[in-house]
């Protein structure tokens, strides 16, 4: 599927700002997802501590992209029910 923008990620999951740690969707589909993040970079990414991230942060990275990948699948497969 097609590219996916920060602020359209921001609207998939409960976190946004600096929180929101992946940059874009590059592809997707219902089995797979591959995301795209420089955050890991941000001297201001608000999992540093001591100036450095720990690979545990690795585990937030993940959560978030599994939990971007279920909102695409809801979007994708679930459609408004008529109202009687």
């Amino acid at each position: 599927m097609s590219l996916v923008g920060r602020q359209e990620l921001e609207a998939l999951i409960p976190h946004a700002g600096a929180m929101c740690l992946l940059d874009t969707v590059q592809n997707w589909d219902d089995r797979q997802i591959h995301c795209r993040s420089e955050t890991h970079r941000n001297v201001a990414n608000p999992l540093r501590f001591e100036g450095r991230l720990s690979a545990l942060h690795l585990a937030e990275y993940g959560a978030q992209a599994m939990a971007i990948h279920g909102g695409l699948l809801c979007l994708l497969y679930t459609s408004p029910s008529p109202r009687d």
